[in-house]
């Protein structure tokens, strides 16, 4: 009976030790080439911690302008110093950010619906969002911690991919041909190291336009003699974007069947490396996953800091009444006498300490 006691509080002290350890130094697995806490760290909310306010206004600028000469002939490379006024016969033509056209309640909805997609996939712990359905304004506020910096990108970027020809910038292919982005991982050819790539796994009719550029765009390239001099022919390549920034320049060394592309990131040795290649793919995936935005933004971030008002601490003191008057009952139906005592005990002790607060 002796050792089975001395079992027990063995096994209780080493259970106590284990959680307490667990609790200081957390409990970690390796996943994805990196070591990752099973045991969730504690996150101070917005209102203890701080936080950032994202504003999306409606950008309302001019893109580009393009000026035409009376007999409708487009002006290469326009003067600085030349007038080029409706009174000299130019039309000057302004493509905005926005068309009129899409500035519709609709879209605002839809850019709101996107945002709160790409915040949950993200990984966002805490957020909040609001809409001025007559503007299209839109406010986004997020804790200002470490993922603060992986979860503004995503929401910032437009979203917008496209393969081009890399010569005549025709699109061969867009964001509605592709179903669906993801992150995968490839030994590279030397085995040194980890290959991380973007997969753009595409719809019935993107397998086909893949198909068809990867027979067509085999990056062969020939001279092209003319009278005068030797010419380079086209570079067969294309070109793939996202927002207007070039990801890659490539050509096709096999047709593909799959309806897969794969876009390679980088090359990683080392576990840091390639967490860093992964979090920009997963942020990529995560702009293509949830849909190109319908409405072009501009985009400001300020510090948000909270302040606590008189309600909130108002509604703090009736909680600890609540729970001092609860705990009381407590111990008057379970110790009926004492309980009562204790009770009157806090009550002069209370007293005493207010009437000490008062003469000082």
């Amino acid at each position: 009976m002796k050792r089975y006691k001395v079992l027990i509080v063995v096994t209780i002290i080493l259970a106590i030790v284990f959680l307490s350890a667990v609790s200081f130094f957390g409990l970690y697995v390796k996943k994805e080439f990196k070591a990752v806490n099973l045991i969730p760290e504690y996150k101070a909310g917005m209102e203890f911690n701080g936080g950032i306010t994202l504003t999306f206004d409606v950008d309302t600028s001019v893109k580009d302008s393009k000026i035409y000469d009376k007999d409708g002939n487009l002006v290469e490379n326009p003067d600085k110093n030349a007038d080029y006024s409706a009174e000299n016969g130019y039309t000057t033509i302004n493509e905005m950010a926005n068309n009129a056209d899409a500035l519709t309640v609709q879209n605002f909805d839809k850019s709101k619906s996107i945002l709160l997609s790409r915040l949950k996939q993200s990984g966002a712990a805490q957020y909040s969002i609001r809409q001025d359905r007559a503007t299209g304004k839109i406010s986004i506020d997020i804790p200002d911690d470490n993922n603060a910096n992986q979860i503004m990108p995503a929401l910032t970027e437009i979203g917008k991919l496209e393969i081009q020809d890399n010569d005549t910038k025709e699109v061969l292919l867009d964001n509605q041909d592709i179903s669906k982005a993801s992150v995968v991982y490839g030994s590279s050819e030397d085995g040194k190291g980890t290959n991380i790539y973007l997969r753009l796994q595409m719809t019935k009719d993107g397998t086909k336009k893949l198909e068809n550029m990867s027979n067509k765009y085999t990056g062969n390239t020939n001279s092209v003699n003319t009278a005068d001099s030797a010419t380079a022919a086209p570079t067969n390549e294309v070109k793939v974007l996202y927002d207007d920034n070039v990801l890659a320049t490539t050509y096709f060394g096999s047709s593909m069947t799959d309806g897969n592309l794969d876009l390679r990131m980088g090359n990683g040795t080392t576990s840091q490396d390639i967490n860093n290649y992964k979090e920009k793919a997963s942020g990529l995936a995560t702009g293509i996953n949830t849909g190109k935005m319908p409405i072009a933004y501009t985009v400001s971030a300020n510090d948000l800091s909270y302040t606590i008002s008189a309600e909130t601490v108002k509604n703090c003191i009736y909680g600890v009444i609540a729970f001092l008057v609860l705990l009381n009952i407590i111990l008057i139906i379970k110790f009926r006498l004492k309980g009562i005592y204790g009770l009157i005990l806090q009550v002069r002790i209370s007293g005493t300490a207010a009437t000490d607060n008062k003469m000082d």
